[in-house]
């Protein structure tokens, strides 16, 4: 009856032992993050009691394999450049008593990866561009995207244009102008921003209406961009018939004229 007694109790310490240290509990969840793509970011985990306690992460279910670019630091798990279509999760931490076995999976965490397009341009939807005349009316759009959806702000020679009559269409991307006269002749540009960044249009749309007694721009003769040397002379065309007086103007201040 004493050996008998004598294994009770070591059974019952093992077992009161071994239930003590699977007492713990996550005391830090990974959580949902918004993370702007390339940039750095960290999900959290740590449990109450780290005695015996092993710490790995899943991503998708199966087990996650530690990369120069995201890795487990200490119990953390670490992304230095946050990649679309490689990050958005769902992450699990899993917490085992190495001694018992015994684990623990947290909740998931969905990483919110935010962007913007590095590139945007304004292409002209109807109608053809031969086709443009006096009195047409022009659609033209703003071809970017992002995440959160990027707001779009157009312009007009650098010149903000504002809605009227909504004339913008689906979330900014579209303007529309009609009944177009050589009075909104000009280079239309856009510019889109979220929370990712701001991206501002590289490739522009001229309207360049032809009408008696406007100023017309000679488009097989003009070039948006011109290559120049540092420190050499360049020369810059500014090809408009009809025009009374030709204004040169940088960052919207008016370059003196050689009379001055």
């Amino acid at each position: 009856m004493a050996y008998l007694y004598a294994w009770t109790l070591v059974l019952a310490t093992v077992l009161g032992l071994s239930l003590s240290q699977d007492l713990f509990y996550f005391n830090v969840k990974p959580e949902n993050t918004d993370a702007v793509e390339g940039s750095e970011t960290k999900l959290f985990c740590d449990v109450s009691d780290r005695r015996h306690i092993a710490f790995h992460w899943t991503q998708q279910g199966k087990p996650l394999q530690n990369t120069s670019r995201k890795y487990q630091e200490d119990s953390n798990l670490r992304i230095l450049r946050v990649m679309r279509g490689e990050d958005e999760g769902p992450f699990n931490c899993i917490a085992t008593n190495v001694t018992t076995e015994f684990s623990m999976e947290s909740q998931e965490a969905i990483l919110t990866i935010l962007w913007i397009d590095e590139k945007s341009s304004v292409v002209l939807k109807r109608p053809r561009k031969e086709e443009i005349t006096m009195g047409s009316d022009v659609l033209l759009k703003c071809q970017i995207s992002g995440n959160p959806t990027p707001k779009i702000y157009w312009y007009r020679n650098d010149y903000r244009v504002f809605p009227v009559n909504s004339n913008v269409q689906e979330n900014g991307q579209r303007l529309r102008l009609s009944n177009i006269s050589a009075e909104q002749n000009g280079v239309y540009s856009c510019k889109a921003e979220n929370t990712a960044g701001t991206v501002e249009s590289s490739n522009n749309f001229i309207i360049n209406v032809k009408e008696p007694g406007f100023p017309h721009l000679q488009e097989d003769q003009f070039s948006p961009y011109q290559l120049a040397l540092k420190h050499e002379p360049a020369r810059l065309n500014c090809p408009f018939e009809d025009a009374a007086r030709i204004d040169w103007f940088t960052e919207h201040a008016k370059l003196p004229s050689p009379s001055n």
